[in-house]
């Protein structure tokens, strides 16, 4: 399986502190990998760095993604479009490679479970849920080979969030989508990964864990020994990294 991402001794500074210092950073085409670890520590720098979205060096920066996409912890619409110019808006910004394609709309729209009544109401008009499906809808229709996911569903209910999961894993599984996900939350990391990275607080990864549970997951499984256990596993490396 080829990599979507071969970065060696990345380097990251923030206004002239070191943030990331010679981390290292392999994620195969098409895996779910999570990132936690202490606030602060730089989980969505590395994002950022990986996106190409923040200054850094490497020895080596290597990746075979052509598309990428960013989902934010603020869903960030412009709350002066509707929900259809907000998802179409990547397809304006990228207007000399991307078609404005009203399919493409329609079905990213339709993939995050928003319906045509939708359509025409501005974020002022939207629930929480609402709008955070708005922000993946408009990610999404850009047809991305991978995902960058930061802290997404970090203001929503319990109940909510897992439901914003179960659609996530469908979506990304269904399109195959590199997935980077950032998130404190450890039972949703769980839930997502087939790969969890633990980061200590001064930005290096201290673990790497594959989460050996089934590829397909469902509500139920979040009641199983194998889920619980592997709960348990990076609670207890995360709490190292915060000691």
């Amino acid at each position: 399986m080829k990599n979507s991402i071969d970065i060696s001794s990345l380097n990251v500074k923030l206004g002239g502190t070191p943030v990331l210092q010679n981390l290292s950073l392999q994620i195969p085409e098409g895996q779910w990998c999570s990132i936690v670890g202490p606030s602060g520590c730089g989980k969505s720098t590395l994002l950022r760095a990986v996106a190409n979205l923040v200054p850094r060096e490497s020895e080596k920066f290597e990746t075979n993604f052509e598309t990428p996409a960013f989902v934010f912890q603020d869903p960030t619409l412009m709350p002066w479009r509707t929900v259809w110019d907000n998802v179409r808006l990547p397809m304006e910004l990228q207007a000399s490679r991307l078609e404005v394609d009203s399919k493409s709309i329609l079905s990213a729209i339709s993939m995050v479970g928003l319906a045509k009544a939708d359509l025409e109401k501005y974020p002022r008009e939207l629930s929480g849920g609402m709008r955070m499906r708005v922000s993946m809808a408009r990610a999404l229709v850009t047809r991305p080979d991978i995902l960058f996911m930061d802290e997404p569903f970090a203001a929503l209910d319990e109940l909510l969030r897992q439901q914003l999961n179960q659609l996530s894993h469908e979506i990304c599984r269904d399109q195959q989508l590199t997935t980077l996900f950032v998130t404190h939350n450890v039972s949703e990391a769980v839930y997502l990964s087939e790969r969890i990275l633990v980061m200590n607080d001064s930005g290096v990864i201290i673990e790497d864990l594959q989460i050996a549970l089934p590829k397909e997951r469902s509500p139920e499984l979040r009641t199983t020994p194998d889920y619980l256990q592997s709960v348990q596993l990076v609670t207890r490396h995360l709490q190292e990294a915060m000691a």
